[in-house]
């Protein structure tokens, strides 16, 4: 009857036009049936031989034997049964097992929502895991079928005439048990013959699985938490944004935004927006009744509120500074690795400033800003002491600023070399700036004979001299201020005289020019009036001011 029932199974499929892979399930199935009534028809043996001889103590080993064989042939009997029912319906066994939720504990519904993260992986690797144990079934029925046929070879070298009638009857017992083996070892490697050919072509693509498992997700829970952050993102910056349009009304502008209640009423509008968002999230959680993630946002507010409890008295300073009563405040000027900055408003993160920079703005951590000090700025304070574009003298040399940033310094030498130094270090040089305005000094001396002239004539020829030549140098009578020459000392063979020369500062770029011009045009005058210099005459320094 079970035998009708399989084969009215099968024409159903072939009149259902079904495929080349389901043609050959069918066939599959069919042989399959035969081995699996071959089976129990052999178990129903079995079990009646050992019941024969279960209470007979002189055959307590040949009973052994056949409970061996009889657990032997029912594990193989469920094993073919399950392979037919899976053949047939595509359904695995694994597949019909259902987890009951009441069954679940808090624990468990605690990482129920990192559960369809390992389930996406399961599920993504699940088809080529599939086809690796086929593999290795196959695999191990190949071998029992070589192991079968190598003992029926063996088996078949005992005939009848050879060994005495009670060994033939045993070879013949045993000829049949491994023929039974070798049957169902064949008809199993031609069912997972089929098996991996459905899997090959019911292959899905690779992200299919993991698609459809986070679709479920945010079918579910995933739309409940994704519902909750939205509410909490969007209360916050919606209450952020209703403060930041507080601030734009007249009367808020006229008020002075550094004093402490302002402060504490800044802080206050933190804290309110905090709260109102995360009561927004948790109204959402509510309404969507998704009492577990509830119950763990409540669990992780309630968590917050006990570690600041523990973490306030650290935090002191920090909100001292918040409320601009700290060691730094707003608006003053503190210096940070050498640089000198503005302070702007304290916050999480606050931001420093100098306008004299390229890029001159920094963000600073509230953590980093209270090992800090500042101090109230003066109006007359630069804020650096040098603008790109600016001509300094530096280490003695001429050079123009270029560039300026927070970290480094470019200087321009003349002849077209640039040199670069850290700004601190830079500020370490003490750079002097020439472009308000400066002095070129020097020193000339004359031979004694001329000593009767030295303190009258001398300084006020020189001085007249100068005046004139620098000014056709210079092209531009504004930029020389004045021009003075005073006898400066007798000294040990000349009678020496100070130079000064003051000029604004346009005339920075030919500060060397100059320097050397004011020798020259010195030279020049004795040439004319005749007057002699010594050889041991010492040109002393020049000092820009």
């Amino acid at each position: 009857m079970f035998r009708i029932i399989v084969l009215w199974f099968l024409c159903c499929l072939v009149l259902g036009g079904a495929t080349e892979v389901d043609n050959k399930t069918a066939e599959t199935l069919g042989k399959l049936v035969g081995v699996i009534e071959e089976t129990s028809s052999k178990l129903t043996e079995v079990r009646g031989d050992f019941e024969a001889i279960e209470n007979d103590a002189s055959k307590l080993e040949d009973a052994e034997a056949l409970k061996g064989q009889e657990a032997e042939l029912a594990a193989r009997l469920a094993e073919l049964k399950n392979q037919f029912d899976e053949l047939a319906t595509g359904v695995g066994g694994e597949d019909l097992q259902t987890a009951e939720e009441a069954n679940l504990d808090l624990a468990e519904e605690f990482h129920d929502i990192l559960r369809p993260v390992a389930r996406v992986l399961k599920k993504a690797t699940e088809k080529p895991r599939e086809i690796e144990m086929l593999r290795a079934r196959q695999k191990r029925l190949e071998e029992q079928a070589k192991l079968a046929k190598g003992a029926l070879e063996r088996l078949s070298r005992w005939q009848d005439d050879g060994v005495d009638a009670i060994a033939y009857a045993r070879v013949v017992e045993l000829r049949e048990l491994w023929e039974s083996r070798q049957r169902d070892a064949d008809g199993q490697l031609e069912a997972l013959g089929v098996q991996m050919e459905q899997q090959a072509a019911e292959k899905a693509p690779l992200l299919q699985p993991v698609s459809e498992a986070l679709g479920n997700f945010f079918k579910g829970r995933g739309l409940n938490l994704l519902k909750a952050v939205v509410a909490l993102v969007g209360t916050w910056f919606f209450l952020r944004w209703i403060w930041s349009l507080l601030h734009k009304l007249p009367l808020v502008k006229k008020q002075n935004q550094g004093t402490f209640g302002w402060r504490l009423l800044e802080l206050g509008s933190v804290i309110v927006s905090a709260m109102f968002a995360a009561l927004a999230a948790l109204f959402m959680l509510y309404s969507s009744g998704d009492w577990l993630l509830l119950t763990l946002f409540i669990i992780f507010i309630v968590g917050l509120g006990w570690t600041a409890k523990s973490t306030i008295p650290k935090t002191f300073d920090q909100t001292k500074m918040l409320l601009n009563l700290g060691p730094v405040r707003k608006g003053e000027r503190l210096t940070f690795e050498g640089v000198p900055w503005e302070v702007g408003t304290i916050g999480i993160y606050t931001e420093l400033r100098n306008c004299r920079l390229t890029g001159g703005l920094i963000r600073m951590s509230i953590q980093r800003l209270s090992t800090l000090r500042s101090r109230p700025h003066e109006s007359s304070e630069p804020w650096f002491p040098t603008n790109a574009g600016d001509w300094i003298l530096l280490n003695n040399a001429l050079g123009k600023v270029i560039v300026q940033t927070p970290e480094y310094v470019k200087i321009l030498r003349m002849g077209g070399a640039r040199e670069t130094y850290l700004t601190s270090d830079f500020l370490g040089l003490v750079p002097v700036n020439l472009m308000k305005s400066f002095r070129v000094s020097g020193v000339f001396g004359i031979d004694y004979s001329h000593q009767k002239i030295s303190t009258t004539e001398v300084p006020t020829l020189f001085e007249s001299r100068l005046e004139i030549a620098l000014i056709d140098l210079l092209e531009d009578r504004e930029h020389l201020n004045s021009v003075k020459v005073e006898f400066a000392l007798a000294g040990p063979s000349s009678l020496d005289f100070k130079v000064l020369a003051d000029f604004k500062g346009d005339a920075a770029s030919r500060y060397d020019k100059i320097d050397r011009a004011i020798q020259r045009i010195c030279v020049d005058v004795c040439n004319e009036q005749g007057w002699i210099i010594p050889f041991t005459q010492v040109t002393i320094h020049n000092a820009g001011g």
